[in-house]
């Protein structure tokens, strides 16, 4: 049977003859019919739209404080409004308009961690809709029936994000006569009123572009799909989250071989799905997703999972001709549904999503482009016309109710009202406040540390640790988000302090993790206040100095993995990690190692968690055993190639010793130094004095450094690595540490800017972060000249560089670094002890 699919698969891919020929003119054949002429209709010119000219409190201000609202999948409120400013529909004559449109933003309402909660929207909607009334005559004539709003949120004017809430709250009494333009459709479902709009989510046209391959690349996967397939946080059994559906798929095609299905989400995601026949499109929280514009953009068969959706303007794209549609009930025959559809049902299908106006059509480009998703909003309401007679109240005739309703929350959001990191869930009601503060504690009062301290134009990204509040302002887009978007690097913060929601603007910049060791701690508890209370309890209920400090340590830690488990979750596990470290003083013990990670993850409990192990030879058998028990691990303190290799050996042998028929959940990064390698070397040559020699000072790191990601393509690659990613596996991310740099006279991002490459991390202190954000550039850099980087290494070790030498001793003073600072940390408690009299000397 499997032979069979797989000549099938073939088929489909290289079959019809002429290859290349082919696929030219499944590229270049138009779609015919009515669906394809509506395709290129342009109401302009026979349509009217009004614009209110609202406060920007409603708009145009919601965007400048947050300015993540552009990117995400609501943003067609946003690009629908700018599109409309400056279209040929536009009048500015109200009594001549079809149209009135109310430009408002009720989803560009985000919380730090970048999660849309509607539950300010109704005021807004409210609060506007009674502006406009009171200073224009045209709604009170229809009571809004000649209006329309954009409220592509979950479950549109519903407001809320839960469903079982959407549908007792119901679409906003005062929008029922308008005309809803919204992303949420469900046929008989109560969110969706009878002549909406339904539109595809934004997704973002200049970032697909970027990831665009050649148009006659073999299409060699059959069914493609990453994505969360159980909802772990609020439905680990799998049943209430997308109905079951997605549990289905996991549960009975993960090991087939035709199915390329993982939690996990590569940076080359968009590529693979040009790569791709057939892409699953299934439902989750809600019946929709960006997977239907990404697989139709990409020209992959969006296999549509999903009862009773009602699909992006459905009388204009030939839904039925180019998707699949699979009832619920029915995923776990979606083997043979597939592998029966004939072969040239496919390059029909495919012959269709080839036609550009089609996917023109799920897009929203900047600048607007015939046939675009703007201009098929314009025909639907194009098509709504001329309004019925039925649609004008007489003088005085009131028809809603406005005083029904949810109201909305009346004020600003608190920790009370929502927990700074909790998940999206679509199903169950938000965690409890889980960092202690005061319930009087307002949101903006959790912001902290964002004002400049000298006078600068640019917004300071430090992390203050402090007790005192600030009023700072969110933080523009930055390099830290193109660096992950666009090369695949996640940005992580190597520091850690209380309160751990000083975290918050740098997550809001886009950072994407954070790395903690002894020597971050002892600087953090030595220096703060913050750490008293905890402290004093701890203490005088009876706990040594070194349980105390544990005990300190594992609260940041869970704070922290508090506010990164959002990212976490959006990423499948693929990011949003917090690292602890085991006592320096088990550099040299083997099994100590292994039972103080156990214990690390244990009492820590959190999924987002790394348990960082040194990467001495005796912890190098460590690292494996803990890997084998599905604990995720921070390998550190790595300064050589052969160290590096020998770190990857034991991932491996970890993940096929562990038994586990899953891997998706067991991940690690590889902590590979850098500053202090040049740090050493520098001295060397210095001491060598010759010019071949001086000329090579600063280049000794990154050399190797491009050369360890080298080594990284080679071990995750080959038939080894291709048997565990059957099983779900995921890449031991290398992970650029010690990054600021200790010589002034070198460029301040010397240790980012030149390693930046997908699937990998760099952590970066303050000073490197500061220096990234400000002057960085973003282009991938790690790999760009590896034949350089093998001719520094090998002109070092003509000079008497002993790279082995280095290692080595770069390591014996990392180790010695930590346990430095872990002694003094506890000395520091200890006196902190004494000078507060917890304890008798």
């Amino acid at each position: 049977m499997r032979v069979c699919l797989w000549i099938f698969v073939a088929v489909i891919v290289f079959g019809s003859g002429d290859g290349k020929n082919v696929y030219q003119r499944l590229r270049t054949e138009r779609i015919s019919g009515s669906a394809g002429d509506v395709l290129e209709d342009d109401p302009v010119g026979r349509l009217k739209v009004y614009v209110y000219e609202l406060p920007s409190k409603y708009n145009k201000k919601l965007l400048q404080k947050d300015p993540r609202c552009l990117t995400h999948m609501f943003a067609a409120e946003i690009f629908m409004h700018r599109f409309l400013l400056s279209s040929p529909v536009r009048t500015l004559n109200p009594d001549e308009a079809d149209w009135f449109y109310a430009p408002i933003y009720p989803t560009c309402d985000l919380t730090p961690t970048g999660l849309p909660l509607p539950f300010k929207s109704p005021r807004m909607m409210r609060s506007a809709v009674q502006l406009i009334s009171s200073n224009w005559p045209y709604w009170n004539r229809t009571e809004g029936a000649d209006h329309f709003f954009v409220v592509p949120h979950d479950f549109g004017a519903c407001f809320h994000y839960q469903e079982e809430k959407a549908i007792e709250r119901g679409i906003l009494p005062l929008l029922q006569r308008a005309t809803l333009v919204q992303t949420f459709g469900q046929r008989n479902h109560v969110c969706l009123n009878e002549g909406s709009i339904t539109i595809p989510p934004y997704a973002p046209p200049q970032k697909m572009q970027a990831h665009q391959i050649p148009l006659d690349t073999p299409r060699s996967i059959f069914v493609y799909f990453r994505g969360l397939f159980y909802d772990v946080n609020n439905d680990p059994e799998g049943g209430y989250y997308a109905r079951g559906a997605r549990a289905a798929v996991w549960e009975n095609f993960k090991n087939n071989p035709l199915f390329d299905i993982s939690t996990d989400h590569p940076a080359t995601y968009y590529e693979d799905m040009q790569r791709a026949i057939f892409c699953l499109c299934p439902l989750g929280w809600a019946p929709w997703s960006p997977r239907l514009v990404e697989a139709v953009v990409f020209g992959c068969i969006p296999v549509i999972i999903a009862d009773d959706i009602v699909l992006p303007f459905a009388d204009a794209i030939p839904w039925e001709e180019i998707g699949v549609f699979v009832a619920e009930k029915d995923v776990p025959d979606l083997d043979t549904i597939l592998t029966s559809i004939p072969s040239e049902v496919i390059l029909r299908k495919q012959r269709l999503l080839a036609n550009p106006s089609m996917k023109r059509a799920m897009l929203f480009p900047q600048p607007a482009q015939p046939g675009d998703a703007f201009h098929q909003i314009l025909n639907g309401l194009a098509r709504k016309l001329p309004h019925d007679r039925t649609v004008y109240l007489k003088p005085g005739q009131k028809v809603l109710n406005w005083t029904t309703g949810p109201v909305g929350d009346l004020k600003p959001w608190t920790l009370m009202n929502i927990s700074l990191s909790a998940p999206y869930s679509r199903s169950s009601s938000l965690p409890k406040v889980f960092l202690g503060l005061s319930t009087k504690t307002s949101f903006s009062k959790v912001r902290l540390s964002l004002k400049n301290t000298q006078p600068s134009s640019r917004t300071s990204l430090v992390v203050r640790c402090s007790q005192s509040s600030g009023n700072g302002s969110p933080i523009k887009r930055t390099t830290l988000h193109d660096l992950y978007e666009r090369e695949g690097q996640s940005p992580w913060y190597d520091n850690l302090c209380r309160p751990v929601t000083d975290l918050i603007p740098l997550i809001e910049s886009g950072v994407r993790g954070v790395t903690s060791n002894p020597a971050i701690f002892q600087k953090a508890i030595s220096s703060s206040n913050a750490y008293n209370d905890q402290f004093r309890e701890l203490v005088q209920s009876g706990k040594d100095i070194e349980t105390a400090y544990w005990e300190l340590v594992v609260k940041d830690i869970q704070d922290a993995c508090k506010l990164f488990e959002s990212i976490y979750d959006q990423t499948d596990g693929g990011d949003g990690y917090v690292s602890v470290e085991v006592s320096p003083r088990l550099a040299d013990d083997t099994q100590g190692t292994v039972e103080a990670a156990k214990w690390l993850h244990k009492v820590v409990d959190r999924p987002n968690v790394y348990i960082k192990i040194p990467a001495t030879a005796p912890c190098i058998p460590s690292i494996k055993e803990v890997i084998s028990l599905g604990i995720s691990v921070n390998v550190t303190l790595i300064f050589s190639l052969t160290r590096y290799e020998a770190v990857i050996d034991a991932y491996l042998d970890g993940l096929e010793a562990s038994g586990l028929s899953d891997l998706s959940r067991v991940t690690s990064v590889a902590s590979f130094f850098v500053s202090r390698v040049d740090t050493l070397i520098d001295k060397m040559l210095e001491k060598i004095g010759t010019p071949e020699a001086l000329d090579l000072r600063g280049k000794a790191a990154v050399a190797q450094a491009a050369l360890a990601y080298k080594l990284y393509q080679k071990k995750f690659s080959g038939p080894r690595w291709e048997a565990l990613v059957k099983k779900g596996a995921k890449k031991q991310r290398l992970l650029w540490a010690s990054t600021s740099v200790k010589n002034p006279a070198y460029p301040d991002t010397l240790y980012v800017a030149p390693l930046i490459g997908p699937d990998t991390v760099s952590t970066m202190p303050d000073q490197a972060l500061q220096a990234f954000v400000d002057h960085g550039s973003v282009g991938r850099t790690i790999d760009s000249n590896v034949s350089e980087a093998e001719g520094i290494y090998n002109a070092l070790e003509k000079l008497g560089i002993d790279w082995g030498y280095v290692g080595n001793q770069l390591e014996v003073e990392g180790v010695d670094s930590f346990k430095k600072s872990f002694d003094s940390l506890l000395d520091t408690l200890q006196e902190k002890a004494n000078s507060l009299k917890l304890v008798s000397l």
